[in-house]
């Protein structure tokens, strides 16, 4: 986490990513809209200075504070050694396949035709998602797809292309598909040994019983071991009572030597409609996939359920698990009176979120925003709680998830 509110500059809210069409059911938004996947694979295209496109562009748009004029010139050039600078890459000025990847990934659409064929489902959170006869909302709707229906196709510029089942050749919008759970039998009971993950004084919430709705017991301080019988994907059953799986880190007792260092392929995607809709340093930008301990992830799908039958839609989120490079970029740029050293944040476990910041503005998530305030009184229901006094210099849009 950091110590300050103006840690990422000016980020506005401007609410949900686009959905076209308006509101089914009164309740929640079809899903039309058409957002590059960050996932599909293509050839990568180098550009350099003297390089010009749409290519250029997103590149602009994404480094931020730039005008996206579509021409790489000398101060495209001065923004990407930075950029490549902070990221410890080497500083060239050359945009190739390790700058792309840290700028959130090549975008086919802008520049390569993707051809691998993949297996998605339609997300939660939405009453339908529509099939149509081409790949924009100009198309005619022939069918409407309901969350966690499977769809095999090839992603291209926003759009999936089925190409199976009854479906074949028509399409489908991108950014409301998300990877398919990996399910597998029931996990049989099995023992649990380790140490509460939390950093930074944080602890862990005990409960009564294996759910958010039993009531709170006491705490485990950072660090601590702990010993159990997992019951589920989420509870371990504990000496005093019940314990939620993410807090337990089961490889090493030193923590430094887990956090930021995490793999995402042991993390699971934030769903991608929560994303802040602005670009921001280090690389964000709305497409950019966010990562997080997996049982935290299923407690904030919860929470996001209903914050968006609340206020009308899903509580726009910044930053979720950062690694060691971004730890770094942060503490190099802020220094520690304003950044946690790299290998010491929440974040670093999976087990933080910061919900939109804009600073110098009252916003949603600011102190007294509704935002911060409904995530106050009800983030631990779902396990997420806000580790700083009302209205002092901590982050008012930093939760952590202690379950």
């Amino acid at each position: 986490m950091f110590n300050s509110i103006a840690s990422k500059g000016a980020i506005a809210v401007l609410g949900l990513v686009s959905m076209a069409g308006g509101v089914a059911a009164g309740v929640a938004p079809h899903a039309d809209a058409a957002v590059s996947p960050s996932a599909a694979s293509c050839t990568v295209v180098t550009i350099h200075k003297g390089s010009t496109g749409a290519l250029v562009k997103t590149l602009q748009s994404r480094l931020g504070g730039l005008g996206a004029d579509g021409v790489f010139g000398n101060q495209t050039l001065a923004k990407v050694k930075a950029f490549q600078k902070s990221h410890h890459l080497a500083a060239d000025g050359v945009v190739g396949p390790k700058t792309w990847a840290a700028l959130g990934g090549f975008p086919c659409s802008n520049g390569g035709s993707n051809t691998t064929v993949v297996t998605k489902q339609v997300a939660s959170g939405i009453d339908f998602l529509s099939v149509r006869t081409g790949p924009g909302t100009g198309y005619a709707r022939v069918a409407k797809l309901s969350p966690g229906t499977k769809v095999t196709g090839i992603i291209n510029g926003g759009w999936m292309k089925i190409t199976s089942g009854g479906y074949a050749g028509k399409y489908v919008a991108a950014s409301y598909l998300i990877d398919v759970p990996k399910v597998g039998p029931k996990p049989p009971t099995s023992n649990v040994h380790g140490w509460i993950a939390t950093t930074g004084g944080i602890t862990a919430t005990v409960r009564s019983g294996p759910g958010f709705n039993y009531g709170v017991l006491g705490h485990k301080a950072s660090g601590a071991a702990v010993s159990g019988t997992q019951v589920n994907a989420d509870w371990v059953k504990i000496a005093g009572g019940y314990i939620n799986r993410g807090e337990i880190e089961t490889t090493s007792s030193s923590l430094t030597r887990v956090n930021a260092q995490i793999p995402v392929s042991q993390l699971c995607a934030v769903n991608g409609a929560y994303n802040s809709p602005n670009s921001f340093a280090p690389g964000y930008t709305v497409n950019t996939t966010r990562y997080i301990n997996c049982s935290a992830g299923r407690a904030l799908d919860s929470l996001q359920a209903a914050y968006k039958a609340k206020f009308g839609h899903y509580a726009n989120i910044d930053l979720a698990y950062r690694d060691w490079a971004e730890q770094q970029y942060w503490y190099d740029k802020l220094g520690p009176a304003q950044a946690n050293k790299p290998g010491s944040s929440n974040h670093g476990m999976g087990l933080a979120v910061d919900f939109q910041e804009w600073h110098g503005h009252t916003t949603e998530f600011d102190w007294g925003g509704v935002g911060s305030n409904w995530l106050r009184a009800n983030g631990g229901k779902y396990g997420f709680t806000q580790p700083y006094a009302y209205g002092t210099t901590g982050e008012s849009y930093h939760f952590n998830f202690t379950g």
